[in-house]
């Protein structure tokens, strides 16, 4: 054997090795996202008009935070890469009350649109009055001059 012949046999090798790296990594790229789950929909107010730059938060029923989103322009929103299971979608927005849903499963593989619909936050005034005593009844006029007591 020669040293061309050698040179050959080696990059053959080597790029069948870089072939089946290739392989395996696009199967396991493929396998991944069959495996997961993605939640994608709209925010809007109680007319139907949309809210763009909601915060819309995918958690766990236990609490712990699957994904954070915002939603668009147009108030639309995307998770994706959700581990398959329960959860439950939060949504907020300034100027709205806050949004929970009830529970959401999604499957292995489950691409599924869930609008979320925020009421209109309730406005709370609270109004306090203080007033100082004026002194003794009957001793000082509304026109802060004083008069004699009445009695």
């Amino acid at each position: 054997m020669n040293c061309t012949s050698i040179l050959r046999a080696y990059a053959s090798l080597a790029l069948r090795c870089v072939l089946l790296v290739i392989m395996v990594c696009g199967f396991s790229v493929a396998a991944f996202s069959q495996n997961s789950a993605v939640l994608h929909g709209v925010v809007t107010d109680p007319t139907g008009a949309v809210i763009p730059n909601a915060t819309v938060n995918v958690t766990t029923p236990d609490g712990h935070t699957a994904a954070t989103v915002k939603s668009d322009g147009a108030g639309a929103y995307h998770t994706g890469n959700l581990t398959p299971g329960t959860y439950i979608v939060l949504g907020n927005a300034p100027g709205f009350a806050p949004f929970a849903s009830k529970a959401v499963t999604l499957g292995a593989g489950e691409n599924r649109g869930f609008n979320l619909k925020l009421p209109i936050a309730e406005v709370k005034q609270q109004v306090q009055v203080e007033s100082e005593p004026l002194g003794e009844p009957g001793s000082q006029r509304l026109d802060g001059r004083r008069r004699a007591p009445v009695w």
